[in-house]
């Protein structure tokens, strides 16, 4: 756990967090800081509360019902509002609008909730203050009209009297500006970049580039061939009839028009001070610029030419129609399978200009506009909240000049990458709060639910949701209703951590529809989640889950596994997989980084917890991944994403530093920029290469061929993920950590199927429960511990998720001393403050706990489990009243039923919506006060339910296992269980059927409960060893022990002492403490020894060692090595009397072993002799006799350790060979080899040298001195 080094990203996260809150209740903080975690976690206040969005309709608004309203959201546990007026009859900014502001502003703060405000009437941006779509300010386009042009010998100019207009979007009876006529050559299907050409100089009779109808054009080409002209062409893309057109999102003229209007409309009078004493977020949508009919055009700004110049370090002119790409930039329209084919096709170096483009676009809108809004929003207490995708822009470089970045489940279509793209953003930044708009599906008008339904007949073969890897909601059959929770809970696994819900409407009856005015179902999209559907009985219990999920994923600061790298500019859920992929499988966490990112200045590698990670007081990344690739159109395939050679250069030093990068394929080749040239651009390649060659050959580098080595290759470099999954599955995590505790977030993503497992955390101290629906916090009954994390189990219903806290003692007021480790039982658990086993059957069960011990508890006969069958239900129908503002609600029932099913199968009840109670009752020979209890299981339920047993409520289910623990509740005798049932309007409104109810089956489990004594730690040995010790080092004696004895009999007594202190310590541990300390007691005879004899021995041998070369290799070896341990124990001061004595025969030993090397100058002259024998001249038998005795001699005379007798014999031996061979044709008597007789003795022995008489002499001195194999005493 990171702790000391986040208190200041805490400190930093908390104060952001707390400068979004209102003047009226900034006050009122700082005593929810005071208050203990379980207090917060229970009643989350502030930030942590989720928002909704509330489509209001200024003109038709009155103010009893704004009030109304808005503390009808503040009572049902929702932090903010939205206001977006989709449907306005009082103008942007005019009195009516005001009036309706006032009239929310003063019941918002009064309520103490919190208003955010559109920056416009719509979006993307507009205001009144630009209402010409002719005007500069507004959104512009740049067009081209191409003319094809040979140029021959006979004909190289080009000539015309007029000059050409765009094609069919461009408008030629409205406002424009020529901004350019350039030329390029074509050769082989491509233009030659190098062949570019402004030739707007060319341009004969021009008074003005808003008028061309006087102008001319004569125009010589350079050289020969086939050339384009291209005329291009400024104007605005909103509709000519459009009173509010889009504003240039890259002008500051235009952003400050918006801001201007604020402060001149809106914020004029006390509604400045309503406002900034408020403190909301100015809030923008999704960009969507651009127009479906003007798909042609590319983005355009009245100066960009200039600022794309100023920026890239080149003029932009000549190289205008690289730009274009038909369907590319307008957001209807865009083709986002892919980066599709230019209209004119320049190669690589097009594409690198379009990226210098796209980077020109994102500077623009990120100065110009975001921040302008930004500091103005701030100028006025108030922050702004941007979701700044949807055009052809790198989205990091604009969310980083937000205050608060946000993204959506609708437009990414669940796709967890595409809530990555801005995640980074989030935990490099510090900011705090990653916010989304959820969950609007398309087709689900008032179909939505919080946990999902399914449609009626829509029977399948398998299981109902997908099980390809296809997405669940948004499928090729029409879109599904995996409910609200689904998208949000994919998102926590993201990091975002605070809900906008979309949304509901104002309560008016302008359409005159039953229960009022929906504005967003019109547009087929979902939900009215206020009081106008019956979802809105159990508001409380769903509020209170988001504010307890979002308190926790905003605590302190997030810790991702990995950092991939990614840069691009036109992001969509299209060009990610939805299905999990490998490292979201292996467990493992990861946001994008971008150029951007990895330029802030706290993007450095640094040490931690003993690894190099980078970006330590931010998310920690444990490696960087090069992995992310683009489609092009230029050629096919795909291309890593561009990287900046500063980049690059970066992460080379990243990876000096000791950061683990892998690298999926080919690295990154392209840079990003056209470099002002071809050559300029190709230069930037080139350093591109090196930099990513030396990248390559490092040590902390690995290159792979594709994604599915990525866990390999981490796994190799020792990056493993926070929480550590046993095996692959679908669970996700997120990690946050603050100064107090680690805090993890695990959810099952898949609809399916159930996720059982153990799972490593990271972390220090005990996990507990967080339970976001009744706000308890458990203690984890049953973990282990190891090198600094912990294991548990985790089981998770599909859809169902999770949150862990691992903290120290003292973090709770329930820290229980003690755990289980392993057990037979069906399930350990902490019932108050001491542990408990449960189990399902009966037997003998046992626990081991952290302490080393175990226990065994016997548990009597359990009931079966079993099925809850028969029901009675009644239903209160909801429909229209007299007015449309009116719900009539009606009791129905009651229905008894002898099996569960959708209430629309039930006759009368198909079209019908509302909230259905039903009960069932069941005998128990015994209740909870015999240690009887029982678990529940619901099966499925549609939508929320509430829960009474025998007249109890019990507070806040949870709404996605729907099972539930009901032991307490439980008596002996008549068990009475009560469940209330919500649905939405579906099958009222709808033109079709979802399936609403308690729908089952609903299963009993009961389990007997027995608690568990802990075993105690036995000490008493400990202690009383630990007494003997210490008198020991006390005693005088002491001083003589060896001083290695010294020193670890100290270091084992100060152990033994710690763990005696130690109320943790486990018996194993007390165990070992006094066993270590008894065996040092016994080494306290471990005196220092006598060394005198052994140093006169020493002195003998070394003149031994002088003449060493003397002695045969077999016995000077292991003397040599002798002699030098026994001077090793001369020298070591600890050396014991044993070892002295030891190292004194040992030595004395090896000298008498010493032999001198043999005498072997006549075995050397006999071979010499024998080798200049004629074998011709003599028998084959007596030459073969010959052979073997000299091959002998050779041996002998050839090993270095032969012996003397062994010398003199294989002598003699060869001499009698040779005095016995036989001449051809000569009787055998006679001889044909004379040896020298003189080398024999009389005897018949080989003569040799005198023996030594040395080591005789040697030994007799020894033994003169008393040294004679003496073992010395101790």
């Amino acid at each position: 756990m990171k702790r000391a080094k986040r208190v200041f990203a805490a400190v930093l996260s908390a104060a952001l967090l707390c400068s979004c809150l209102p003047f009226s209740r900034v006050a009122a903080e700082p005593q929810q800081a005071d208050l203990s975690f379980a207090q917060q976690f229970a009643s989350p206040q502030g930030t942590a509360k989720p928002y909704i969005r509330w489509w209001v309709t200024p003109g038709l608004m009155n103010e009893q019902e704004t009030k109304r309203e808005i503390r009808q959201m503040a009572e049902a546990g929702f932090g903010g509002i939205e206001l977006v007026a989709i449907v306005s009859m009082a103008p942007f900014g005019s009195d009516g609008w005001n009036q309706c502001m006032k009239w929310a502003l003063e019941e918002a703060a009064a309520c103490g909730i919190t208003l955010d405000f559109t920056i416009g009437q719509g979006w993307p941006v507009k205001t009144p203050a630009v209402s010409d779509p002719d005007d500069v300010r507004s959104e512009q386009g740049l067009f081209y009209k191409n003319v094809a042009f040979t140029a021959t010998e006979e004909q190289m100019t080009y000539q015309t009297d007029l000059l050409p207009f765009p094609d069919e979007q461009f408008e030629a009876d409205r406002s424009y500006e020529l901004v350019a006529v350039t030329a390029a050559k074509q050769i082989d299907g491509k233009y030659d970049p190098e062949s570019v050409l402004d030739i707007t100089d060319s341009v004969i009779g021009l008074e003005t580039s808003s008028d061309v109808s006087g102008a001319s054009l004569s125009w010589t080409a350079p050289e020969k061939g086939d050339w384009t002209l291209f005329y291009l062409y400024r104007q605005g893309i909103s509709a000519k009839s459009s009173t509010s057109p889009v504003i240039d999102h890259f002008s500051r003229q235009a952003t400050e028009a918006v801001t201007g209007y604020w402060d001149s409309a809106l914020m004029a009078g006390e509604l400045a001070s309503l406002y900034e004493n408020n403190g909301g977020n100015i809030f923008c949508d999704s960009l969507e610029l651009g127009q479906k009919d003007k798909d042609q055009s590319a983005f355009w700004s009245q100066n960009l030419l200039e600022e794309f110049e100023l920026r890239r370090g080149y003029d932009l002119t000549p190289y205008l129609p690289a730009i274009f790409i038909s369907g590319y930039y307008p957001y209807y329209s865009h083709q986002k399978e892919t980066d599709a084919q230019p209209d004119f096709d320049f190669g690589s170096a097009g594409s690198q200009v379009r990226e210098d483009f796209y980077k020109t676009l994102t500077e623009l809108f990120t100065e110009n506009h975001v921040s302008v809004i930004r500091d103005w929003a701030n100028s006025h207490n108030m922050q702004l909240r941007y979701q700044v995708y949807g055009a052809c822009m790198e989205v990091t470089e604009p969310s980083l000049a937000t205050d608060i970045v946000e993204t959506e489940s609708w437009g990414h279509k669940d796709t967890l990458d595409m809530y990555r793209t801005q995640s980074g953003v989030v935990h490099m930044n510090g900011s705090g709060l990653y916010s989304t708009e959820s969950a609007a599906v398309i087709s689900l008008a008032w179909a939505q639910t919080w946990t999902g339904s399914h449609r009626a007949g829509n029977e399948k073969s398998g299981p109902y949701w997908s099980d390809d890897g296809s997405n669940y909601v948004y499928t090729d059959n029409g879109n599904e209703d995996a409910g609200l929770l689904y998208h949000y809970n994919r998102q926590l696994a993201t990091g975002v951590n605070r809900i906008v819900l979309h949304g509901f409407s104002y309560k008016s009856s302008m359409m005159q529809s039953w229960p009022g005015d929906s504005f967003m179902s019109m547009g087929n999209f979902p939900n009215e989640w206020d009081d106008k559907t019956p979802m809105w009985e159990h508001i409380g219990q769903m509020t209170d889950y988001l504010s307890r999920v979002q308190y926790v994923m905003q605590k302190g600061q997030a810790d991702v596994d990995l950092a991939v790298y990614r840069n691009y500019n036109y992001e969509g859920y299209q060009a990610f997989d939805w299905s999990l992929n490998e490292i979201e499988q292996a467990g493992y966490t990861y946001d994008f980084t971008s150029p951007a990112l990895l330029n802030l200045d706290h993007a450095v590698v640094t040490e931690q917890d003993g690894r190099m990670v980078l970006a330590a007081d931010g998310p920690s990344y444990k490696a960087l991944i090069l992995d992310q690739r683009n489609f092009t159109g230029e050629g096919g395939g795909t291309v890593a994403s561009s990287m900046p050679v500063d980049t690059a250069e970066k992460i080379l030093g990243f990876a000096q530093a000791g950061l683990p990068v892998v690298i999926v394929g080919e690295a990154p080749s392209l840079t990003g920029t056209f470099n002002g040239s071809q050559q300029g651009m190709l230069e930037q390649q080139q350093r591109l290469a090196s930099v990513m060659q030396q990248l390559e050959q490092l040590p902390t580098v690995a290159v792979i061929e594709s994604r599915q080595g990525i866990t390999e290759a981490l796994a190799q470099q020792k990056v493993a993920p926070d929480a550590s999954k046993e095996e692959p599955s679908a669970l996700l995590s997120f990690h946050r950590t603050d100064s107090d505790a680690d805090y993890y977030y695990l959810y099952n993503s898949d609809l399916n199927t159930p996720v059982s497992q153990s799972i490593s955390l990271k972390g220090e101290g005990r996990p507990y429960l967080l339970d976001p629906w009744s706000g308890e916090i458990t203690p984890v009954a049953q973990y282990t511990k190891q090198d600094g994390r912990i294991t548990l189990s985790v089981d998770l219903q599909p859809n169902s998720n999770l949150l862990v806290a691992l903290a120290e003692d003292g973090w709770n007021a329930n820290s229980p001393k003690h755990h289980i480790t392993d057990t037979t039982a069906d399930q350990a658990i902490f019932d108050g403050d001491s542990l408990a086993l449960r189990a399902t059957r009966a037997g003998e069960y046992t626990a081991s706990f952290d302490n080393g011990l175990s226990t065994s508890v016997k548990v009597k006969e359990v009931p079966q489990p079993f099925t809850l069958d028969r029901w009675s239900m009644t239903l209160s129908s909801w429909s229209r009243g007299d007015t449309p503002l009116d719900t009539l609600k009606t009791e129905l029932g009651p229905y008894e039923l002898d099996e569960l099913k959708p209430w629309n199968e039930l006759e009368g009840l198909q079209d019908v919506a509302g909230v259905a109670t039903y009960t069932a009752t069941f005998d128990l020979a015994e209740g909870w006060d015999a240690g009887l209890g029982a678990e529940i299981d619901f099966g499925r339920v549609s939508d929320t339910m509430q829960l009474t047993v025998n007249g109890l409520t019990i507070p806040n289910i949870d709404q996605l296992s729907n099972h539930v623990d009901i032991g307490r509740y439980l008596q002996a005798g008549k068990n009475t269980v009560t469940v209330q049932v919500t649905s939405n309007l579906a099958n009222v409104k709808s033109n079709y059927t979802q399936e609403f109810g308690l729908i089952g089956p609903v299963t009993v489990t009961p389990y007997r409960q027995v608690s568990l004594s802990v075993p105690q730690v036995d000490k008493g040995i400990l202690e009383k060893v630990i007494d003997y010790a210490q008198q020991q080092a006390d005693s005088s004696a002491f001083d003589q022990v060896i001083p290695d004895v010294q020193a670890s009999f100290a270091s084992a007594l100060q152990q033994a002492k710690e763990v005696y202190r130690d109320g943790s310590a486990v018996q194993q541990t007390v165990d070992l403490a006094w066993q270590t300390l008894m065996t040092e007691i016994h080494k306290l005879g471990f005196v220092r020894g006598d060394k005198t004899s052994l140093r006169l021995l020493i002195e003998t041998a070394e003149e031994f060692q002088a003449n060493i070369s003397r002695y045969t290799p077999a016995t000077a070896a292991p003397f040599t090595e002798i002699l030098n341990a026994a001077n090793g124990v001369y020298d070591d001061e600890n050396a014991m009397q044993s070892d002295v004595a030891a190292a004194e025969n040992n030595l004395l030993q090896a000298m008498l072993n010493l032999r001198y090397q043999a005498d072997k100058s006549i075995l050397e002259g006999l071979l010499a002799e024998a080798a200049k024998i004629d074998r011709s001249l003599y028998t084959s038998e007596s030459m073969q006799a010959f052979d073997t005795a000299k091959d002998l001699a050779e041996v002998v005379f050839d090993n270095p350790d032969a012996t003397q007798p062994e010398v003199d014999d294989s002598a003699k031996a060869l001499q009698q060979a040779i005095d016995g061979l036989q001449a051809v044709n000569l009787p055998s008597r006679e001889t044909g080899v004379q040896s020298d007789s003189s080398l024999i003795t009389g005897s018949g022995n080989v003569k040799t040298g005198d023996a030594s008489v040395g080591i005789v002499f040697s030994l007799f001195a020894l033994a003169g001195a008393g040294l004679f194999l003496g073992r010395r005493k101790k």
